[in-house]
């Protein structure tokens, strides 16, 4: 199994805009890579006890806009969404509801708040 390389927030120069540290020299990323920003959580254990690693959340979502050799530009992109678009997105809606859960059993792993984007935050290609 390959293990991904860790890619990091290196710089926010603007509210647009965020680098990370993964360029064409390691080939990781490609021009339109879709990545997530992630908030790490609590750690996770499975029945047996054994580490799952930590829970993660999305911070934001960019699209990789350029690559050089050692770091890449990424922005937030925003879909535009039609009149069309709209009237498929409505035919299939999807919604969750609650499970039948024990109280006692539910215990937060994350803050209540997603916390602003840093730099140093990790990054994951989706």
């Amino acid at each position: 199994m390959m293990i991904q390389e860790e890619i990091r927030v290196i710089a926010i120069p603007d509210e647009y805009t965020v680098y990370v540290n993964s360029g064409s020299e390691n080939k990781l990323l490609k021009r339109g890579h879709i990545l997530l920003i992630v908030e790490i959580g609590k750690e996770l254990f499975d029945v047996d006890g054994t580490s799952l690693g930590n829970a993660m959340r999305s911070k934001e979502e960019v699209e990789v806009l350029q690559i050089y050799p050692k770091y890449s530009v990424c922005k937030k992109r925003e879909k535009t969404i039609t009149s069309y678009d709209k009237i498929l997105s409505n035919a299939g809606k999807t919604t969750y509801s609650k499970l039948n859960i024990g109280k006692s059993n539910i215990v937060p792993i994350f803050s209540d708040n997603v916390s602003p984007v840093e730099v140093g935050d990790l990054v994951i290609i989706k």
